[in-house]
């Protein structure tokens, strides 16, 4: 995913989580880092279909307020039709 990101550098990364049945500590220190490095690229990550149990872990990280509202989406769906619409106004 690394060389993909650096060579199409995106604005919003939509990640679909809904295969994802949970998240342990790795996996989340993992994530809230690359999360973190993402956003000092310019790069706004998105979480969508997170299953109940990983929604849970990551709302126990910082993502929970990095994220916040803007970032948490039930579905791909409203994810994608979300992000498309500030892409378009900003």
């Amino acid at each position: 995913m690394r060389e993909l990101l650096e060579a199409e550098h995106p604005k919003i990364l939509i990640l679909d989580c809904s295969a994802i049945p949970d998240l342990e500590y790795t996996a989340l220190v993992g994530l809230v880092e690359w999360e973190a490095s993402a956003r000092k690229q310019g790069i706004r990550l998105v979480l969508a279909a997170l299953n109940p149990s990983a929604l849970e872990a990551v709302q126990r990280t910082t993502l929970k307020d990095t994220l916040g509202r803007s970032g948490l989406f039930a579905t791909v769906e409203l994810a994608v039709d979300q992000c498309s619409g500030q892409l378009a106004v900003g």
